[in-house]
């Protein structure tokens, strides 16, 4: 059995566990790492994909798929999320009206503050906010507590 046979009702239950356990411990209990690319949008919020499609498919046979069981790639994946009513985010599509790609050609053109001292750009500037885009990027809080 295999994604194919995922209800939506599956993944809900386990985006609802992610929410409970929190996402790291969420992923270290199921084996997976933190996505990179492909992510689940649900409610506004970003699910790693593959770690909800493994999980969710418990509820097919009552065993989760371990990362290695995936085949055909997570396009595959998230086709199979698709179908079932979800929202994807993939690689180079937009990030709210803008692409990635163009995000970054963005901050490279920031203008940032110099500094009195040296006369030189206060570089602390863009990589503020890459780290924060980063951290928004893993629905990651702004800070930690």
């Amino acid at each position: 059995m295999g994604l194919s046979d995922l209800r939506r009702e599956m993944v809900l239950a386990a985006i609802a566990e992610c929410d409970d356990l929190g996402r790291d411990a969420f992923l270290d209990t199921y084996g997976f790492g933190r996505a990179r690319g492909y992510f689940l949008v649900h409610e506004d919020r970003r699910y790693d994909l593959e770690a909800i499609a493994g999980v969710s498919h418990r509820g097919v046979d009552g065993q989760p798929l371990r990362p290695e069981e995936f085949s055909g790639g997570r396009e595959s994946v998230a086709r199979q999320l698709i179908r079932l009513g979800f929202k994807v985010e993939a690689p180079g599509l937009s990030l709210g009206e803008h692409t990635i790609e163009n995000l970054l050609l963005k901050i490279g053109s920031l203008r940032t503050d110099t500094s009195k001292a040296t006369g030189r750009p206060r570089r602390h500037q863009p990589l503020t906010l890459l780290w924060a885009l980063g951290r928004a990027a893993q629905a990651e809080p702004r800070l930690d507590d």
